[in-house]
């Protein structure tokens, strides 16, 4: 009888189709994941790798696979330990939705603003630590990052007091878009400025460094968070300022705006996390040809055609 076998090194869905991504994060960023057997998860986990794939007698493949989902969401890829709860990645869509709601809320005056961003940063800062290949702490790139967006949310609170009260509205996603165009090129400058993307082969050894990749893969990240933040800031404060004209539910009813507000961003953070997680591919391969000449050059006299690299996300 042939032994069953699983490779929890892959994803359960296609990665190459856009529906396999959004499926992959709509797992991994379950809030539901918070509440399961993570010990349970992590030993199933454990058993079937340390097996080299083959199933424990009795355990089916579909119980391995929700064991790795589960695993994921609350374990540090890298250490392998539990991650502090605020930066495990099912923790994106409640702890997003407290943040958001409070940014958007409470945005009248420079000091609700920088507040805001200030947490907000906060927030991003942890979960970056609890899910970095190697967790080390940066204060500088910390600061560069909180310094960005309190300076942003500043600047836009002031220039939005000239504007109709729904511009006002817009100044925390105004803020959050300034500073992921700021601190996620300065995080990974490395890439973007300096030596450029780390490339693989096929046996993932690292072989080169592209620069130009570096700059594609980060504008790209940069655009999906910014996606990624639209319908959660944009979508509530528009429809929340065309309900309270004159005749209209949060006219008669002022009491439910903040509820209201809170809903709306909780229902736009279930659907935009994962589907802008999975615009691009996490994990992307490329022909030689689209490298640096002189790159691609010394990579096609070693027999190497095409190269593979993490975008990040």
């Amino acid at each position: 009888m042939t032994e069953e076998k699983i490779d929890l090194s892959k994803s359960l869905y296609d990665q190459d189709a856009f529906s396999g991504r959004a499926a992959h994060f709509y797992r991994s960023v379950n809030p539901l994941n918070l509440f399961r057997d993570h010990p349970a998860a992590k030993e199933l986990v454990d058993r079937v790798k340390l097996n080299k794939g083959v199933l424990p007698e009795g355990v089916r493949k579909d119980e391995v696979w929700d064991a790795k989902y589960v695993y994921e969401s609350a374990y540090h890829p890298s250490t392998g330990e539990l991650t502090f709860l605020p930066g495990r990645m099912s923790f994106q869509a409640p702890g997003n939705c407290i943040i958001a709601s409070g940014m958007i809320i409470f945005y009248r005056t420079p000091i609700q603003a920088i507040s805001g961003q200030f947490i907000n940063q906060s927030f991003n800062s942890t979960v970056n630590y609890c899910n970095s290949p190697r967790p080390v702490f940066v204060p500088q790139d910390f600061l560069v990052a909180a310094g960005s967006a309190c300076a942003a949310a500043f600047g836009l609170n002031k220039a939005a007091s000239r504007f109709p009260p729904l511009i006002a509205r817009l100044v925390p996603f105004g803020a959050v878009a300034v500073a992921n165009g700021i601190n996620l090129p300065y995080m990974r400058r490395d890439e973007c400025f300096g030596k450029g993307m780390p490339l693989e082969d096929d046996d993932g050894n690292i072989v080169g460094h592209s620069p130009s990749l570096g700059k594609e893969s980060i504008a790209k990240v940069v655009l999906s968070r910014i996606l990624m933040a639209t319908p959660t800031m944009v979508v509530p404060p528009v429809v929340v300022t065309q309900l309270q004209k004159p005749g209209r539910l949060l006219a008669r009813n002022p009491a439910l705006a903040n509820p209201l507000t809170v809903l709306f961003i909780g229902l736009s953070l279930v659907v935009a996390t994962p589907a802008c997680c999975a615009i691009w591919p996490q994990r992307i391969s490329t022909s030689i040809e689209n490298l640096e000449p002189e790159l691609a050059a010394d990579l096609r006299e070693k027999g190497i055609k095409t190269v593979h690299f993490n975008k990040g996300l």
